[in-house]
């Protein structure tokens, strides 16, 4: 039998199902857990048999009951007929699933009144729905809570929050009955459970523009008033899980042709539903397909089911099939022409501009352009159009001078005094070309040879040559190097080509302007001969003539009587010998002393005996160092 209902319960039905289509829109992806850190206490016992040691604060009173939470683990090491926590620390219904912090350290940010707290994220992200699992105990207690965000903004989403106690509340209920145990060595008396403690969530409101930006931190405020229950209440707080519902828009587009028109389909996910779609077309289209489009930029709005608006671009292209090919950008030396290798399927064509175009109607017409120029070409078939731009460089005009035909005289060099805008040269042949690779080498052929110069700028060349004669060297000999006595003279023997000459420097010499001058220099010279040709070429040759001193003087008296002073008969003064042969007479003729490498040493005695004073007659043979021969004869005298 069905029952029937009256009007307000029915109103009452449609409103329950409406909440629960919304729901199930909402909430079609689940809550994640969203590690965090910044819990600052262990209240959760999780091994052994003490949960004094295992955990750092009671959660409430400590005068009162001194109570904390327990895992599995923990109940059934010490024998508690029920609750405890999960021992993986996961808490489940049916939005989603929450992740506790390890049971081996912190794993709860228990803030008393007036305190403040924050938990952030290991990795800041956008969310669009966030809940953090809590409780309050001692009471109810009043929650501030904001959101900084990763470009240091903070927004404040609750104001005086109710968060209720972990006894018997309803609302936004996630766990009941996992029991608590008194703080103590050994832990004893569990109880509350099954339907006590409970664990609840607070839903974060994140506004339309904050889901756009990546969360960092959660901020919390214990702001319950002062009452005679101080430091209590205190609220704590668990775990974080969030929806990042990142919203989605594909688009399924057809693009107008050249005559019809185009549509697009939008598909969407991440959004709250239910969402209206509408679209910036004339007249307005709703939904998510808009047909009858013509190319061109739209836009969609579409507004979710919290108020929040995305603006989403949609292009409608044109479907042009018209192609086109056209030459590269390229160059072209000056006075040059090429043709477009335009190929298109296009029925008409325009070029811009049409300098240097020879007939600008047509695909392919011949373009000889004055100076560089970017042309255009434009194909048309119907409303379709399609349109290539290249580039024609026209490179500068190379200019190039280079040295007139020329004589140099044989090991001569010159600079190649090219003049050109080119940026790259070479030069052939190599030979005497100190650096064939730039527009000024130094020139020093040995033979007459004709150069060619290649200047270019990488696409345009010219090209110069002219040739150099080397003139047959002047030959030129200043002679032997030759040694005299000071005083002496000897002739130089300078030899070489026809032409003028010249020796310097002109000391000592008989002439300056003649092969052969007779030279007498009073110390050691190096003579330069320089031969002039008559085309101008000269040539040197160095002869150095060295001076040697004389040193033949025979005394005409000496005073052998044994005073220290002219005891012995002295024949030269220096060193200039390499020995002398003497032989001295008497009046008589007989020979009184003779020796065949003299060196100055004679006392006048004959057989060891002293001759009378008188004058004796001498012959000297002395060769010289430079192994020639001077000969003596005269007189010397003896005196005691």
């Amino acid at each position: 039998m069905l029952k029937k209902f009256r009007l307000p319960e029915l109103k009452r039905i449609s409103c329950i199902l409406l909440l629960l289509i919304i729901h199930e829109n909402v909430f079609s992806q689940l809550y994640t857990p969203v590690p965090v850190t910044g819990f600052n206490h262990d209240v959760i016992a999780e091994a052994g048999t003490s949960s004094l040691t295992t955990t750092t604060i009671p959660l409430d009173g400590v005068t009162v009951s001194n109570k904390v939470m327990y895992s599995v683990a923990f109940r059934t090491a010490n024998g508690f007929s029920g609750g405890g926590i999960a021992d993986n620390g996961t808490v489940t219904d049916a939005a989603g699933t929450y992740q506790l912090a390890p049971y081996t350290g912190n794993n709860a940010l228990l803030l008393q009144r007036t305190q403040t707290g924050t938990l952030t994220l290991n990795t800041p992200a956008k969310y669009t729905f966030m809940r953090v699992l809590c409780f309050t105990t001692e009471g109810s207690s009043l929650v501030n809570v904001s959101l900084t965000f990763t470009d240091n903004s903070t927004t404040n989403v609750l104001t005086n929050y109710v968060l209720g106690d972990w006894f018997n509340g309803t609302a936004n209920l996630v766990l009941s009955g996992f029991g608590r145990c008194t703080r103590a060595t050994p832990a004893s008396g569990a109880d509350a459970f099954p339907s006590n403690p409970r664990m609840y969530y607070i839903n974060i409101p994140i506004s339309c523009a904050n889901k756009q930006k990546l969360i960092q931190k959660i901020n919390f405020t214990n702001v319950t008033t002062a009452g005679n229950n101080a430091p209590y209440p205190n609220s704590v707080f668990f775990a974080v899980s969030g929806i990042a519902n990142t919203a989605v828009v594909t688009n399924n587009i057809t693009n107008a042709t050249c005559s019809t028109n185009g549509s697009v389909s939008l598909s969407l996910s991440g959004f709250v539903q239910p969402v209206n779609v509408a679209w910036n077309t004339v007249p307005v289209q709703t939904g998510l397909t808009a047909t009858n489009l013509p190319s061109g930029n739209y836009q969609a709005t579409i507004t979710e089911e919290n108020g929040c608006i995305t603006v989403h671009p949609v292009t409608i292209g044109l479907t042009n099939n018209l192609t086109m090919n056209t030459r590269s950008d390229t160059s072209i030396c000056p006075g040059a022409a090429i043709s477009a290798n335009t190929t298109s399927n296009a029925t008409s064509y325009s070029w811009t501009p049409t300098a240097g175009v020879s007939n600008p109607a047509i695909a392919n017409p011949t373009l000889s352009p004055a100076t560089t120029t970017t042309y255009t070409v434009t194909g048309t078939t119907g409303v379709c159009t399609v349109s290539k731009t290249f580039t024609v460089s026209v490179q500068s005009n190379i200019t190039l001078a280079v040295h007139a035909d020329t004589t140099i005289c044989n090991g001569a060099s010159f600079n190649a005094g090219t003049v050109s805008n080119a940026t790259t040269y070479s030069w052939s042949p190599t030979a005497g070309v100190s650096n064939p690779a730039i527009a000024n080498p130094v020139l020093s052929p040995t033979t007459t040879t004709t150069y060619t110069v290649t200047a270019s700028t990488g696409f345009c060349t010219n090209v110069k040559t002219f040739k150099v004669t080397v003139l047959p060297a002047v030959t030129v000999s200043a002679g032997p190097g030759l040694s005299v006595f000071g005083g002496s003279s000897v002739t130089l023997q300078g030899s070489g080509s026809a032409g003028t000459y010249l020796w310097t420097p002109a000391t000592g010499l008989s002439a300056t302007n003649i092969l052969n001058p007779v030279a007498t220099p009073a110390v050691t010279t190096t003579y330069t001969l320089r031969i002039t040709n008559q085309q101008g070429c000269s040539n040197t040759s160095n002869v150095t003539i060295d001076v040697l001193p004389y040193c033949v003087k025979p005394l005409n008296a000496f005073t052998p009587n044994n005073d220290g002073f002219n005891d012995t008969w002295f024949i030269t003064n220096g060193n200039c010998l390499k020995k002398a042969m003497v032989a001295v007479y008497n009046r008589y003729g007989s020979k009184v002393f003779e020796s065949g490498d003299y060196k100055n040493d004679w006392n006048g005695t004959y057989k060891n005996k002293p001759l009378p004073d008188a004058t004796y007659y001498y012959v000297i043979d002395y060769e010289l160092l430079n192994d020639t021969h001077v000969f003596k004869k005269g007189n010397v005298t003896i005196l005691r």
